[in-house]
Formats: structure tokens, sequence, C-alpha cells
């Protein structure tokens, strides 16, 4: 039973040692602003549905989804409109943002969700860009939720 569980744990070891490499940042190719151009952001996980509904109690984690289309321009400010679903309830909203890079293609997003009726929702996330395929992963770190996000690249 011992030489199975090893292998076992050796090849799963390999796996994420294999994966860390493919997801590993390339230097250089992140210099300069990475984000600029036009983006489709597609999120999803779980979020407090106390957020737009008081009544409901905090840490209330229902499923979201999100779907965004995002202006960036040179300085990493960025503008855009989407839905958002919210346990079934679709919302409508714009964003503002400030996206920054270093030079090993990781990075930090700052945003304000403007929901028509609800308000402002402020929030910041880590950025990971990867050149190769042209999109780049966020992960929201609001305390309590947990979504991730991947742009993909429309246009320039």
């Amino acid at each position: 039973m011992q030489p199975i569980r090893f292998v076992r744990l050796t090849v799963l070891f390999f796996f994420v040692l294999a994966c860390a490499a493919s997801l590993q940042a390339q230097p250089g190719l992140c210099a300069l602003q990475p984000f600029q151009g036009v983006w489709c952001a597609e999120c999803s996980g779980f979020a407090d549905l106390n957020l737009v509904d008081p009544r409901v109690p905090p840490n209330t984690m229902v499923p979201f989804s999100m779907l965004q289309r995002v202006k960036i321009d040179s300085r990493g400010n960025a503008v855009g409109k989407g839905h958002a679903s919210l346990g079934g309830l679709v919302l409508p909203f714009e964003s503002r943002s400030l996206f920054s890079s270093k030079e090993d293609c990781t990075g930090e997003k700052t945003y304000e969700l403007i929901v028509p009726g609800i308000g402002t929702l402020p929030g910041a996330g880590a950025v990971v860009y990867l050149p190769l395929q042209q999109e780049f992963k966020v992960i929201l770190l609001a305390p309590g939720h947990a979504i991730t996000c991947t742009y993909k690249r429309m246009h320039m």
C-alpha cells in the first residue's frame, strides 16, 4: 500500500510543478502597461447577497457570475459596462477601475461597480497577466467572497 501512495504523491507533486511552471510569468514581457486595449471579462464564484439586499443576513453566500466589456487605457485606467447575476438576480452595472502591473506580470486592480438602485461597490483584486494567451486573471479580494475573473483581449 505504501509504494502506491508514494507513486500517487510523486505524480501529484510533478503535476503541481508543471502547472506552476506554465503559469509562471515571463520577465520583460510586462515591463510596459500590458492591459491597454478592449477586453471581455467573465467572472464567477460566490458572493454575499447582503451586498444588494441588506434585509438578508450577512455572509449569505450565493452563486455569482458576471460578463463585462472593459476598455483600458495606457495608464491602466478602465471603464466598462456589463451585467452580473447575484443569486439569480441580474443587475446591470458600470465600472471604473485602475490596473497596475510589475515586470513579473503580476499586478493589482482597484475598482468601483456602479449599480443603479444600489450605489457604488468598491473593491480590489490581485492580477496575473498571461502574455502568450493575451489574457489576464483576477482574484477579487473582498472578504467573504470567492470570485475569479478571466479577461480576454478583444482588440487593442
